[in-house]
């Protein structure tokens, strides 16, 4: 089968704007949710129908394309996305803490009626509990961590990953901000706050990345190698966890007078070949998806 363009890709994904709250973002963001909903595509497919999915920090179910000169101006959100994946999933669980956000998400779900379930509530102190009361211990299940900077801590991953009721290992799709969010939190100039240290330590799940960051401080290691070693430290570290682990930079595209540049990393881990093969295929793949904001359409069209 031919694999989609991108205009396709943005077409399936473009929705209208149904006056309730919606999430804005940069192009860049695009690119992710494409990853998303070509994964969840495969995914359902080879589940048969009995795939679960869970987004731990879901949104409002819709975003705004910022500076779109051109449609798509808004595209559905993860939470809506998995649900309308062709062939579809049993279930999809979402978890949002803002209250905006999930009075939007529910009104948005509603047609989906018992595929739906949302609740309000905290990624790191709520989400464990609902994926055990949601979702049958027996069933494929896909987890979507989205974070936007470190709010996200280990001990969340790890309690997902290794949860005693589950015959079958969640696969996760988890946002590392590294260029985003944690390399800013890494001052080079000046003395890092206690604070900041708590919190990278939180994430990371210990403080061995203290020791890249000295390194890089003393002018001993490259911003590039620092950046390689930091994800893979991550990835390492997820991979302990019992699994088969790959990755993905998500680049702003190049815009007028600001060229490109890395936003963060998407890290996929399974138990399960067969979605270790589907995720390849989608991370390897080019997108063309910032003709919205740029004006000039994808050549593969």
């Amino acid at each position: 089968m031919k694999p989609k363009s991108s205009d396709q890709i943005l077409a399936e994904m473009q929705a209208d704007d149904d006056g309730l709250f919606a999430r804005p973002i940069k192009v860049h963001t695009l690119e992710k949710l494409a990853t998303l909903h070509l994964y969840v595509g495969g995914y359902a497919s080879a589940c048969g129908g009995r795939g679960y999915y869970v987004d731990g920090m879901a949104g409002p179910g819709l975003c705004r394309v910022l500076g779109a000169k051109q449609p798509p101006f808004f595209v559905h959100g993860s939470p809506v996305l998995a649900l309308r994946a062709k062939p579809q999933i049993r279930r999809g669980v979402f978890l949002e803490q803002n209250p905006r956000s999930v009075t939007a998400l529910r009104q948005r779900c509603e047609r989906f009626g018992a595929r739906a379930v949302v609740h309000r509530g905290d990624v790191n102190s709520d989400l464990l509990k609902l994926v055990r009361s949601e979702v049958p211990g027996g069933a494929p299940c896909l987890c979507l961590l989205d974070p936007e900077g470190p709010e996200l801590k280990w001990q969340t991953v790890r309690a997902l990953a290794t949860m005693s009721n589950r015959r079958r290992k969640l696969e996760l799709l988890v946002l590392f901000p590294l260029d985003m969010a944690i390399l800013r939190l890494m001052s080079i100039s000046t003395e890092m706050s206690t604070e900041n240290i708590e919190r990278i330590d939180a994430m990371f799940g210990d403080h061995g990345w203290w020791d890249i960051y000295q390194s890089r401080r003393r002018g001993q290691v490259k911003p590039s190698l620092a950046k390689r070693m930091y994800l893979d430290m991550y990835t390492s570290n997820v991979q302990e966890l019992g699994y088969q682990v790959q990755s993905k930079r998500i680049i702003a595209p190049r815009r007028w007078g600001i060229g490109r540049h890395e936003m963060y990393h998407l890290v996929f881990a399974t138990a399960h070949p067969t979605g270790d093969k589907i995720m390849t295929g989608v991370f390897k793949r080019p997108f063309a998806l910032d003709f919205p904001v740029t004006g000039q359409r994808p050549l593969e069209m």
